[in-house]
């Protein structure tokens, strides 16, 4: 972007400032505003009356020729030193723009004229809270000639605005886009990682290793998906994503719009990881689970297809059902009573954020939640959750459209489960003590960490299924797959740091994976541990 300035010129209570904080928001751009260039010359009778200051700078027009902005914002982009866009607010001038385009040049500055018909201009000056004019009449604040020549200034902006006839965020976002503030939609800045079996992959530790190269960590999905990462003692996060805890204060977090939330849980959580307001937004739009919910589906639902029952399927169900007879029954997360006013803080739009971090080139990690095999649509019907856990039901769910992504990563297992009880088949079940013989891990290994993170249920075990990894694959187009547990194959692999160091049946195993998926197996999962995968990325 060669634009380095934009000025916004415009007559009183037109939207100058509104705009300028909008862009200081979204872009982080620097805001410079005429007044304060005044009272930076040092004009002691002068400090906020707005008479005074257009007398002052009436007489910084007659000493400089029109060249005290221009001098100023000159100084300032010589020696900005975060190259940050600086939004100039309060031209009122012709030959100021003038003076400030011969300086800057031409092809670097852009300016925007916001005009204003003279009714509204008065019906807002009333309205709005300005103790800078307190005891100044609206006639006298526009008698000034400074006031009085704004208006000329629309001849020679880049775009004119009438903003009578617009709200705020429509002006904001003609003028984001005219500028081609806005990032491309074309600007692929999202990698999404989702699960390739039945659930519990190891998408958790996959997700937390990378998380460090983002800017953004989003999460989508409910809390029957329990995600777990290696700390002293183990993590489990539920409803926010992984890498929450790496950085206190570094990404910023989202739950996106089609999340499923308990709100108890999730205050706990928040807990758990001291995650500051600032730091997260809850989407207005995410569903909230009731305890009716839990009870529904502990009644109908865990034992008839092995549900962990945490009210995810019967709260989405609500929320189609009771559309137009009883909303009032379907909670949303901008509906939160009193009860978790703790949550509401954290209420907002994901989709603001989104945009601000496409506009900033930001890079998104999104993480689905189980796997491709438990899809609604997709999956071995009945025996499948309430939702479609591809790729593309994660960017529905997160409000991101398909032209953003960049890679997708397919995590797989090498011994794919499932939950125990009447969760569904596999193509060739086998049992936890034919993993221990092949691999050389105790048995008791298995009967202690094969359980479910949410149900504490015991989960059941099948042979690897390379016809579901080519189905994957063909549902998600993954650019890469993530390999789990190929400890699992042989307990010699959990020494290995280097692709080199796996055993040769397992350097097997991942090219029999890397030809049937068509893509390259680019993280590879020796153990559950602090340095645990074998990066081969080559991204």
């Amino acid at each position: 972007m060669s634009i380095k300035l934009i000025v916004i010129s415009g007559g009183l209570a037109s939207g100058k400032s509104t705009l300028a904080d909008q862009l200081r928001q979204v872009f982080n751009c620097r805001v410079i505003k005429t007044s304060d260039i005044i009272r930076n010359h040092q004009a002691p009778w002068a400090k906020g009356n707005r008479r005074s200051l257009q007398r002052k700078g009436n007489e910084l027009d007659r000493t400089t020729e029109f060249g005290w902005i221009a001098n100023e914002i000159a100084n300032q982009i010589r020696r900005g030193d975060d190259n940050s866009l600086i939004v100039l607010e309060g031209i009122r001038k012709p030959r100021q723009i003038e003076r400030i385009l011969t300086e800057i040049g031409h092809r670097y500055v852009k300016h925007v004229h916001l005009s204003v018909d003279r009714s509204t201009q008065k019906r807002r000056f009333g309205s709005s809270n300005r103790s800078k004019d307190t005891g100044l009449s609206f006639e006298n604040a526009t008698n000034d000639v400074s006031e009085r020549m704004v208006s000329q200034l629309a001849e020679k902006a880049d775009m004119v605005i009438e903003t009578e006839r617009h709200t705020e965020e429509d002006v904001f976002h003609r003028v984001s886009s005219r500028l081609n503030l806005y990032s491309r939609t074309s600007d692929r800045l999202v990698d999404v990682l989702v699960g390739g079996q039945y659930g519990s992959e190891g998408k958790g530790n996959i997700a937390d290793f990378l998380s460090p190269d983002y800017n953004v960590l989003m999460r989508v999905g409910g809390p029957n998906a329990g995600h777990k990462v290696f700390e002293e003692p183990p993590f489990t996060h539920i409803s926010l994503p992984c890498g929450t805890r790496r950085e206190e204060n570094g990404q910023y977090l989202l739950i996106g719009p089609g999340a499923v939330i308990n709100p108890k849980i999730l205050i706990e959580e928040i807990r758990n990881c001291k995650v500051e307001p600032r730091r997260l937004i809850l989407d207005e739009q995410s569903l909230l689970i009731l305890e009716e919910d839990l009870k529904w589906e502990k009644e109908y639902l865990e034992q008839e297809i092995g549900s962990t029952a945490q009210g995810v399927g019967k709260a989405t169900a609500r929320r189609v059902t009771n559309r137009f007879r009883d909303s009032r029954k379907c909670k949303l997360a901008k509906d939160l009573s009193q009860e978790f006013s703790e949550l509401k803080q954290y209420v907002g739009s994901t989709a603001e954020r989104l945009e601000m971090a496409y506009a900033r080139g930001e890079r998104i990690l999104l993480e689905g939640t189980q796997g491709t095999g438990l899809s609604l649509f997709h999956g071995d019907y009945p025996s499948v959750t309430s939702r479609d856990t591809t790729v593309s039901g994660c960017l529905s769910e997160a409000g991101i459209g398909p032209r953003r992504v960049n890679r997708i990563v397919l995590v797989c297992r090498t011994y794919p489960i499932r939950v125990g009880g009447n969760s569904g088949g596999f193509s060739k079940e086998i049992t936890w003590k034919d993993v221990a013989e092949r691999s050389g891990i105790p048995i008791k290994e298995f009967v202690k960490n094969e359980v479910g993170s949410r149900s504490g249920i015991k989960r059941r075990v099948g042979e690897f299924d390379w016809k579901q990894l080519r189905r994957a694959c063909h549902l998600n187009t993954p650019t890469d797959v993530a390999l789990t547990f190929v400890d699992y194959l042989d307990i010699k692999n959990r020494k290995a740091i280097r692709f080199d160091q796996l055993t040769t049946e397992t350097i097997k195993f991942v090219d029999e994976i890397e030809v049937v998926a068509g893509v390259p197996c680019s993280l590879i999962s020796t153990s559950f541990d602090y340095k645990c995968v074998i990066d081969r990325r080559r991204w």
